[in-house]
């Protein structure tokens, strides 16, 4: 799945933004609206949750049903 490419919610939890590509995330982060390169890279570690806010487009939560 491909999306817009913009800045999202650092889903490793190391930033506080982190680069979308549009495809994945990337090593380019940004905290405070200071971008930089996170030294550890794009993926050296995996979340175990992704938090609601890094997924794009944002769930509609009149898509639930229960």
């Amino acid at each position: 799945m491909s999306t817009e490419p913009a800045w999202r919610p650092d889903p490793y939890g190391r930033y506080q933004m982190r680069w979308h590509d549009g495809t994945a995330f990337t090593e380019h982060v940004s905290t405070g609206g200071v971008a930089q390169v996170d030294p550890m890279g794009a993926s050296t570690v995996v979340p175990f949750m992704i938090p609601a806010s890094a997924v794009w487009p944002p769930p509609n939560p009149a898509d639930r049903r229960g």
